[in-house]
């Protein structure tokens, strides 16, 4: 929206709870970061599509997603991460 274009540094951080997966608008954004596990691929595509759009003065765009080291051996971590590639 225009206001939003017109205040896109008046917000260094926005927390959204459940919202960055569908419905939420900030074209502006550039670095998504969650927490934990997510249950489907289209979960991940859609929390990295709203901070991967084309915005005016956008050059940068970054996701993180922070997860528990698994207790578990090295081929089986390899393993599971292959899987959900």
């Amino acid at each position: 929206t225009d206001v939003a274009a017109k205040n896109r540094d008046a917000a260094d951080i926005i927390i959204a709870l459940g919202m960055a997966k569908e419905g939420f608008d900030w074209p502006f954004a550039e670095h998504a970061l969650t927490v934990g596990y997510r249950a489907s691929h289209t979960e991940l595509i859609q929390i990295i599509g709203r901070v991967t759009r084309d915005s005016p003065g956008k050059s940068h765009a970054q996701f993180t997603n922070l997860l528990a080291e698994p207790d578990a051996t090295q081929n089986e971590v390899t393993l599971s991460v292959n899987n959900v590639l």
